[in-house]
């Protein structure tokens, strides 16, 4: 309950100083249906765009979906200028963060929630690979074959990411 207290106040707060780029740029603008597709090994059979106060999502959705995969890829972009991703609005307490280098101005991968936030100038992503297939990883699947997909769903989380990064 605290945590929903505090980012309703920030919400309402940062919906008041939204930043003016923002609509200029909407979360589907950042990846194309394509590059998701080729990145992450399957077709996509559709992008929508989810707007709210503080930001927007893009759910591409896979042709994949199984057991323990939706088939569903998301990139969101906030409106709100944030000095660092722990600012009250990306990072939850417990949360472990791992630097990555090479993406934007400044990334960090979120190995809790299977998320990468990363920033280009004043605005943040994240892009989340929870819903990401892999094939075997179905419930009752081995510890080993989990892993393979965790490992693999990194490296797609890190190549959207660099790709969304480079779009201007």
């Amino acid at each position: 309950m605290k945590r929903f207290k505090l980012f309703g106040s920030f919400a309402v707060f940062a919906a008041t100083f939204a930043a003016p780029a923002f609509a200029q740029k909407d979360a589907c603008t950042l990846l194309t249906q394509e590059q998701v597709a080729s990145i992450v090994g399957v077709p996509v059979t559709s992008a929508k765009l989810a707007v709210g106060a503080v930001s927007q999502a893009c759910t591409y959705r896979t042709a994949a979906s199984g057991a323990t995969s939706m088939g569903l890829i998301t990139v969101s972009v906030y409106k709100v200028s944030l000095p660092t991703p722990d600012a009250g609005l990306l990072i939850v307490p417990g949360d472990t963060l791992t630097p990555v280098a090479g993406i934007g101005d400044e990334a960090v991968m979120d190995a809790n929630t299977h998320e990468l936030k990363f920033r280009v100038g004043d605005r943040w992503s994240v892009i989340s690979t929870r819903g990401a297939p892999c094939a075997g990883d179905d419930i009752g699947a081995s510890r080993e074959v989990k892993d393979a997909c965790e490992l693999k769903r990194n490296a797609m989380l890190t190549a959207l990411a660099k790709a969304a990064a480079a779009t201007k």
